[in-house]
């Protein structure tokens, strides 16, 4: 979220004074060189509001961010000629991870007219959805699988079945088309996304929301983490039932493409996109594509 530039305290890491002129406003509290010790920079952190950053390579500063992010403190940066262009921002610009108090109000507010309103008007559907699961095989309706929300809090998270019982007895495993593990069932309940709706109840109980980054497991977190150490930056807000990355993007876009696209959300966040994101999907759900039919969609989720 933006913020109030009057009266923010900031703690300059550069190795070099910063003009002036460009923190009008801001109160700078001291500065400390790049790189250093995670242990000692929070130590200067804890007087201020958060960091300015200036003159600082990719990987330091993403670093910093990271730290601001998990620290839940404001991030001051001073962008290059070319992003003042790109971005028609002034040339100084602050942010603070998360979501404003009245943001966090209208979204929770959406959420629940939201899953109240689709468990009213689908009940009929999901029973018989969990009847289908039941006879194929006369396994657990529901598959019940842990996964991140805001913060990396671990909250399980429910499905109807798609697969058989002992689809993950070697351990975690991405879905793939054409899976032997997939039940026929299974296969028609993930060609409509009708697995997904269980995830209702995760909504009005306050685990997910109808909008943010889909739910990752612990473990690919942790894998996708080492490919791209700004992974976790997406656990600022609740994981979503839909987002911007599964309307924009396809089942097959890499992790760290998918990240971009829910930072753009996250960073960008109104009601009026989330409105725009539900509607979208809806869309995508109704529409079918060129070829008259609904496309299969390969899944990222293991069952």
């Amino acid at each position: 979220m933006r913020v109030r530039r009057q009266g923010l305290r900031l703690l300059l890491v550069s190795a070099q004074a910063v003009p002036a002129a460009w923190t009008d406003g801001y109160t700078i509290c001291g500065r400390v060189p790049p790189l250093l010790p995670e242990h000692v920079l929070l130590m200067h952190l804890r007087r201020c509001d958060g960091l300015l950053l200036y003159c600082l390579d990719a990987a330091e500063r993403s670093r910093l961010v990271r730290l601001c992010c998990r620290e839940n403190r404001c991030i001051c940066t001073l962008p290059t000629p070319e992003e003042i262009l790109l971005q028609s921002t002034g040339p100084l610009r602050a942010w603070k991870p998360g979501l404003t108090l009245l943001q966090r109000m209208q979204k929770r507010s959406l959420d629940i007219v939201f899953s109240l309103t689709a468990l009213l008007l689908l009940w009929p559907l999901m029973l018989l959805c969990a009847a289908a699961v039941k006879c194929c095989d006369g396994g657990e309706v529901l598959y019940r699988q842990k996964r991140l929300t805001e913060g990396g809090r671990v909250f399980t998270c429910l499905k109807f079945r798609s697969m058989i019982p002992d689809a993950e007895a070697n351990g975690p495993q991405l879905a793939v088309p054409g899976d032997a593990r997939i039940t026929p069932v299974g296969a028609v309940l993930r060609r409509f996304r009708l697995d997904e709706l269980p995830q209702l109840f995760n909504i009005l109980h306050g685990d997910m929301s109808v909008v943010g980054p889909r739910p990752e497991r612990p473990a690919f977190t942790v894998q996708y983490t080492v490919q791209e150490p700004a992974f976790p930056l997406r656990l600022q807000v609740r994981a979503g039932l839909t987002g911007l990355a599964q309307v924009r993007g396809r089942y097959d876009t890499p992790p760290a493409e998918k990240l971009r696209m829910d930072l753009t959300y996250i960073a960008r966040y109104s009601i009026f996109r989330d409105v725009e994101i539900i509607l979208l999907t809806a869309r995508a759900l109704l529409l079918r594509p060129h070829g008259g039919t609904l496309r299969p969609q390969p899944k990222e989720e293991p069952t």
